[in-house]
Parts: structure tokens; C-alpha cells; sequence
């Protein structure tokens, strides 16, 4: 059978009932020592779906399970072959005496099947992708009845009741991870009492086919395990298995993590420049909370969608990019530049050299706020347009008037009283004035 896991192992075209041991349940009627104990009560539904050894009867050899159906799993998978380098051929006796003293030493002289090795390229192994087959023989008693049978199955079983075909075989064409799933759902209809085998790489596999065969049970339990387990460390995982299978929902678990958690994603990871698309970013904006004061959010979201964009900057466009970017409310300094590059090479004849967009100018408001670390000679501000660089220098500007202000009135509450200094400012004006009057009693004339 096919590994479950990250990678999927191929099967070439080989029968897929195993003839390995099942899982033995609980209260076995031979004790430890294999002496007979007390014989256990079992119920129709314990026996029904397991051999005398104790394993799933769509295992078993068909001869001994009496099997009344065929599924044929057809995939394209990799079938891996190794190119082996050719051994260089025996060189053949040369006369040493021939040979000139300082004269190259030609490919088939003595040694220089030594030289062909050192420098042949080591063995490669080459990937061919062909068609595969899996096969197997089950019942349709445990696909069309039951708890958690297949409606498709149900239905293409009823459908065929008094039909003179004498067809008793289903074919799938599916992807390799669905391919490699596909023992765990037959396990899962087999068994009521088992729980399902299920983990990351296969959950949303196991959605898929349980929508594919009308499995109302499967979807549930798959769906229920991916909400639960996705994470930042699953989360690449379930957007490119739900993406590949076209699973709505899978992806829609997906959109509204990335939305809720919005701050923990790392605007730096591959995962956002290279493994994402506009789509995904544009739905998981309607999930985001933006706090009505903290601007984290905002700024963190302004990161985010500078990598993605400088990294898928040929194929978004300029309405898709607006979308993106509409909702930041405050932009982060450090990519403000990177955005209004982007907005210039999206949309370079929608704007004049007199007219700023709304993006661009919530950039120059973020570079406005570093002021005082802004160096003007530097050519990601030379390059700028003349709009945005009389944007930015107004902006710098009242900036720097309000810190101004600020340093001001810091200074004016910690100096001199105002009482104090009106005092001081009396006191002087009295001075000048008593002054004043001795000088003029001292020049006065006497009247008369």
C-alpha cells in the first residue's frame, strides 16, 4: 500500500488486498498463554466486517473473502529509475618508452580511466510519471449498507438491480494524494467500531473522497480534524491540498485561520511571497479585525502584502492590488517605498505627475513620522515623483512643527512660574519708571 505521510509512495499496478494481520479486538477467546478463556459476546455488527484472523475482509484474499466488487484506483505517479554511469572501458597496455617526456597524457593511456571517474557526474535518479492502478476487492454490502455507507455506491447498487449488465467493477481516476487515502476510507466503511485513520497529510484528502462517494460521516470527522489541527506549522499544507482538490471547504478553514491570525504570520516566509495567491489574501481581508486605535494590524497587514506583491508582482493587477491595499489604514516606514513602487509599475498612466494616490499618500504620512532619520539624498526618495516629494516635504514639515510645539510647551510647563516671571516683568517696568521720575524731580524747574 501507499506510505501515509508527506510523501506518497507509488504503488505500480499490483493488487491492493494485503495479506497482512488486521488489528485483533479486545476480549480475544484465547488468553495470553493461547489457552481458551471465557468466549466474549459478539455482536453482528463485530463480526460482520473482520476474517477468522482478525483483519478487514477487503484485505483478504478475494478467493477466501468471496468479494462481489472491484474498484480500480487509477493515478499518476512517479516511478523513480536510476541512470548508472557507464564504467570506463580497461585502457590497453601502452609502451612507456613511446611516449613523449612532457606530452599530454591522452584519454586511453594507463590511468586515465582513474581521470573518467573522478570526473563522471555521479548517478542521477531520474522521475518518469506513468499511470498506476491500484485494485481492490471489497464487498457491496459494506460500501452500500451501514452506518457509513457510500450513498454513490448505495445508489449505483440499487440502480443496477435487474439490469442484465454484468459489470461488478467501479473505476476512479484520482489525484496520488486521494489514491493514497483511499485504503482508509475502505477501512472506514468496514468498520463501524474503528475510528478513522486520519492526519494531516491525508485529512483533506479524505474530505475530498468523502465527498466524491457521497460519505456524509467522512466529511464530517475530516472536517472536524482539519479545523483542530491547522496551525502556522500545518497551514501551507492544508491551503495546497485544498487548493489542489478544488475543496471549498478545507479552504475556507483556511481563509478564516489566516484572517484570525493574521498577526502571527511572518510576512518574510515563503509561504507568503511564493506559495499564495491574491485570492486567498483578498478573502482572508474580509475575516480580519482591525482594532479602531491600535494600528498594529494595519501595519503588520502592510508587510504582508508588500512581500506577497514585490514577489507576484507580474501577475497581480492594478484593481486586484487596490483591493489589497484599500483597507490598511496606516502603512508600516519600512515598505512604504516598496509600495509606491508597486502602485507605479501596476498602474504607471493612471495618475499624473500632480496627482497622488490614496496608497501613496498614506505612505508619505508613514514616512513623514521618521523625519528626523530621513536622509533626502537617498535614491529611493531622489526616484520618487515631484507630487510625492512636495507630499512628504509638507508632511515632514508639519511633523517637525508639532514636535516642535510639543518641546515647547514641555519647556514652558517644567521652566520659570508664569506668576514668577510676570513679577519679574512688573518689577522691571517699575524700575524703569521709578527711574524715570528721579530723573525728571532732579531736572524739574520750580514753579511758582
Amino acid at each position: 500500500m501507499a506510505d501515509k505521510g508527506s510523501k506518497v509512495t507509488a504503488v505500480y499496478s499490483t493488487d491492493a488486498h494485503l495479506y497482512t494481520p488486521g488489528i485483533k479486538r479486545v476480549g480475544d477467546p484465547l488468553g495470553d498463554e493461547g489457552k481458551p478463556t471465557k468466549a466474549p459476546r459478539y455482536t453482528a455488527t463485530d463480526l460482520l466486517p473482520e476474517d477468522d484472523q482478525g483483519q478487514l475482509k477487503w484485505r483478504g484474499d478475494p478467493a477466501d473473502t468471496y468479494a462481489d466488487w472491484t474498484i480500480e484506483v487509477t493515478f499518476e505517479g512517479p516511478v523513480p529509475q536510476k541512470r548508472v554511469a557507464a564504467a570506463p572501458a580497461p585502457a590497453p597496455e601502452i609502451a612507456t618508452s613511446a611516449a613523449a617526456p612532457n606530452a599530454p597524457t591522452p584519454m586511453d593511456a594507463p590511468g586515465a580511466g582513474a581521470l573518467v571517474a573522478a570526473v563522471a557526474p555521479p548517478q542521477q535518479e531520474v522521475i518518469e510519471i506513468q499511470s498506476q492502478t491500484n485494485t481492490y476487492h471489497v464487498h457491496r454490502y459494506f460500501l452500500g449498507f451501514g452506518s457509513r455507507r457510500s450513498e454513490y455506491f448505495a445508489k449505483l447498487f440499487r440502480d443496477a438491480r435487474g439490469s442484465v449488465s454484468t459489470a461488478k467493477k467501479t473505476k476512479f481516476e484520482l489525484e496520488p494524494l486521494a489514491a493514497s487515502a483511499f485504503p482508509d476510507l475502505l477501512d472506514f466503511l468496514y468498520d463501524p467500531a474503528m475510528p478513522l485513520v486520519i492526519e494531516t497529510e491525508t485529512a483533506t484528502a479524505l474530505h475530498h473522497l468523502g465527498a466524491k462517494l457521497d460519505m456524509a460521516h467522512l466529511k464530517h470527522y475530516a472536517r472536524e480534524f482539519c479545523q483542530k489541527d491547522l496551525s502556522l506549522e500545518t497551514l501551507e499544507t492544508y491551503y495546497q491540498h485544498a487548493k489542489g482538490f478544488g475543496d471549498q471547504t478545507i479552504l475556507g478553514l483556511v481563509v478564516q485561520f489566516i484572517g484570525t491570525n493574521i498577526g502571527a504570520i511572518s510576512s518574510d516566509s515563503n509561504f507568503v511571497r511564493s506559495h499564495t495567491d491574491a485570492a486567498l489574501w483578498k478573502a482572508a481581508l474580509e475575516h480580519v479585525t482591525f482594532h479602531p486605535v491600535n494600528m498594529s494590524t494595519d501595519l503588520h497587514l502592510s508587510k504582508l502584502v508588500t512581500e506577497f506583491g514585490v514577489a507576484n508582482r507580474d501577475s497581480l493587477t492594478a484593481a486586484t492590488f487596490e483591493e489589497l491595499t484599500t483597507r490598511i489604514r496606516r502603512v508600516d516606514p519600512t515598505v512604504a517605498f516598496a509600495l509606491c513602487d508597486l502602485d507605479d509599475h501596476l498602474s504607471p498612466t493612471a495618475k499624473g505627475d500632480t496627482a497622488l494616490s490614496s496608497l501613496q499618500q498614506r505612505c508619505a504620512s508613514a514616512l513623514a513620522e521618521t523625519w528626523k532619520e530621513l536622509d533626502t539624498s537617498e535614491q529611493l526618495v531622489q526616484k520618487r515623483k515631484a507630487a510625492f516629494l512636495v507630499e512628504l516635504l509638507g508632511k515632514c514639515l508639519n511633523a517637525a512643527k508639532q514636535e516642535t510645539e510639543r518641546l515647547a510647551g514641555g519647556v514652558k510647563q517644567g521652566g520659570t512660574p508664569r506668576g514668577r516671571a510676570t513679577t519679574t516683568a512688573r518689577a522691571s517696568r517699575g524700575d524703569r519708571v521709578e527711574s524715570q521720575s528721579r530723573s525728571g524731580r532732579a531736572t524739574r524747574k520750580p514753579q511758582f
